[in-house]
């Protein structure tokens, strides 16, 4: 039987299931320090992407500043490294070295998922775009060991499709990478080296690498403009509370 929501019980909403953390039977998540909405014992509703898909209880909870965070928390939780779990944080919570923050441990009490199947792992390939063509087929990122796809040989447009797809594989990191050039560089040399993985065939002249330079940059640019604006819009509404 699918889990009613009950709107008295509190809900955490989750933008994103880092480190596919959500299939684990106890996980953690890094808020605001907030004790009146956060109290251990207390059981609520999590969502994903506005979706209903289990039912935690908060186990523990432990406060900790900006300067405290490291590379085990930062890998438990998202899954990346220090470096950009920090530019993550500071993307979704301006001021962070400023703030307290609250790392919670929750453990699943009952999941939510049609006809009782066990919710299916998501991955980073999973993003807010429209599904792959059935002409793709799946492939693996030897260093990243995550599911992307390969250019079709039949799709014209298809460094354009695939490298749309890989900059939302890479969503998180484009972010994070915002305004600090080492990391920009450092993104965009993962990203064609990607690009040339999914297809060997890529032509490795000087004029194909800097076309397919320009398609990164203008879909990383998009990412980013489309991140501040719901920033914004998430702002205005706050303000308005």
């Amino acid at each position: 039987m699918p889990l009613p929501i009950n709107k008295t019980m509190p809900q955490i909403n989750f933008s994103y299931n880092w480190n596919n953390k959500l299939q684990c039977n106890r996980y953690t998540t890094l808020r605001i320090w907030n004790p009146e909405k956060y109290r251990v014992g207390e059981i609520y509703d999590i969502f994903l992407k506005d979706k209903l898909i289990q039912k935690s209880e908060l186990m523990a909870q432990r406060q900790l500043r900006f300067n405290e965070f490291n590379s085990f928390i930062a890998g438990i939780d998202t899954g990346y490294d220090l470096e950009t779990f920090k530019g993550i944080v500071e993307k979704m919570y301006p001021g962070a070295n400023q703030k307290m923050f609250g790392l919670y441990l929750f453990e699943v009490k009952e999941r939510y998922e049609p006809g009782n199947a066990a919710v299916q792992p998501e991955t980073r390939f999973q993003t807010d775009v429209d599904p792959l063509p059935d002409v793709y087929t799946s492939a693996l990122i030897p260093h990243e060991s995550v599911p992307v796809a390969v250019f079709s040989k039949t799709d014209p447009e298809s460094i354009d499709t695939i490298i749309r797809y890989l900059c939302n594989v890479y969503r998180a990191e484009i972010i994070a990478a915002d305004g600090n050039r080492n990391l920009i560089a450092k993104l965009n040399h993962t990203l064609l080296e990607a690009a040339y993985y999914l297809n060997p065939a890529l032509s490795n002249d000087d004029k194909t690498i800097m076309s397919i330079m320009g398609i990164i940059r203008n879909h990383c640019a998009k990412i980013i403009e489309n991140f501040k604006a719901k920033k914004g819009q998430q702002l205005a509404i706050f303000n308005l509370l």
